[in-house]
């Protein structure tokens, strides 16, 4: 049996973390096993947005998969006039995405959100997985970044006798 191990990664000073009564984590567990449900968020409070700056621009979730140098876009949220909600399902995985609206974009979008889904984990997703953030601060369009490592691993087995 193979388990996927979900470990904290801190970059770009900020700390994603994993936590399962937590939805400022970027995931929800610590460790799965093959097979089993695992959620990503992506919001200003997983990467750290300072709160007084209450206009994202756009959220996105990537992984990067072990043995890869590709970081490769899963879910894609914009605002504005030209608006995006995309997300990208290899070979017709279970996945789900959930894109939370903002609940008063007029004044601030700051709660919008995507949640992903993976209902079918396996070890071929071991994968570095990132929020990223993109919003108005100090100067326009600053992005903060959120990593978390998700690897495989196997449980010890004794060998069989004959």
């Amino acid at each position: 049996m193979l388990d996927i191990v979900v470990s904290d990664v801190s970059r770009k000073g900020v700390r994603a973390q994993s936590d399962p009564s937590n939805p400022s984590a970027l995931s929800n567990k610590e460790f799965i096993r093959n097979g089993e449900v695992i959620e990503f968020n992506c919001n200003a409070d997983v990467v750290q947005v300072p709160p007084q700056f209450l206009e994202i621009l756009g959220l996105s979730i990537s992984r990067q998969l072990h043995g890869s140098t590709e970081m490769v876009v899963v879910a894609l949220y914009t605002f504005g006039n030209f608006g995006v909600q995309e997300a990208k399902n290899p070979n017709s995985r279970d996945w789900t995405f959930d894109f939370k609206e903002p609940s008063n974009p007029t004044v601030s979008t700051r709660d919008s959100s995507i949640k992903w889904t993976m209902n079918d984990a396996t070890c071929a997703d071991a994968a570095m997985y990132e929020c990223k953030v993109g919003y108005n601060g100090d100067a326009p369009l600053q992005t903060l970044f959120g990593h978390q490592n998700v690897s495989a691993r196997g449980k010890h087995q004794k060998p069989s006798s004959v």
